[in-house]
C-alpha cells in the first residue's frame, strides 16, 4: 500500500474508504486481489464524489386538492420532499397527527419506474433516496367527519437530511 489513503481487509471483499475534503488534483484509485486464485478474479472500483454538504436540509410541501371538502367526502393531500444538495437517504414521510374530524384512509406513491403503490390505512411511508434537483411525493387520502377547521401535520425525515414538518388546514 502506498499513497495518502489505503484500505485493506482480510475478512471482507468490500471496502469503504471515505476521504473527507481531499485536496484538488488528480487522484489515483488502485485495487489488488489479495489471496486470489492463480487464474485470477475480476476486480472493480466504484467511486463517488460528493460536492457540497452531505447532510442536506430537506424541504417538504403539502398541497390539498381542495381547501373546503364537504363533510362526508374524501380529499387528498400531496406531500413532496426535496433535497437542495447531494442526496437525502432513507426518506420517510408520515401523517404525524390529524384533527379528530378527519380519518386517514391511506397513502400512495409513484415509484421511480412509474408504478403506483397504494397502502390502505398506512400512516408512514418510505420514499427512499431523494437526489438533488429531484423530488419524491406521497398522496394521502382522508375522510371528512366533522365541520370546522381540520389540521394535518406531516413529518418527513431521513438518515442524513434531518426532520421537517409541514401542516395543512382544510375547512369543511
Amino acid at each position: 500500500q502506498c499513497g495518502a489513503w489505503a484500505s485493506q481487509s482480510n475478512i471482507d471483499n468490500v471496502e469503504y474508504l471515505i476521504i473527507d475534503n481531499p485536496p484538488a488534483g488528480v487522484l489515483r484509485l488502485k485495487a489488488i486481489n489479495w489471496r486470489a486464485p492463480s487464474f485470477g478474479l475480476p476486480v472493480a472500483i466504484a467511486a463517488k464524489i460528493i460536492r457540497g454538504d452531505p447532510t442536506p436540509a430537506m424541504s417538504m410541501a403539502a398541497t390539498p386538492n381542495t381547501m373546503s371538502p364537504p363533510v362526508g367526502s374524501s380529499f387528498t393531500v400531496r406531500t413532496t420532499v426535496a433535497s437542495p444538495a447531494y442526496e437525502a437517504y432513507g426518506v420517510q414521510v408520515s401523517a404525524a397527527a390529524a384533527s379528530s374530524g378527519l380519518s386517514l384512509q391511506g397513502v400512495s406513491t409513484t415509484r421511480e419506474d412509474g408504478v403506483t403503490m397504494d397502502f390502505p390505512n398506512a400512516a408512514n411511508l418510505t420514499l427512499g433516496t431523494v437526489t438533488e434537483a429531484d423530488t419524491r411525493s406521497a398522496t394521502w387520502r382522508f375522510n371528512v367527519n366533522a365541520r370546522g377547521p381540520q389540521t394535518i401535520r406531516f413529518r418527513a425525515w431521513s438518515n442524513n437530511g434531518g426532520t421537517v414538518f409541514k401542516s395543512v388546514t382544510v375547512t369543511p
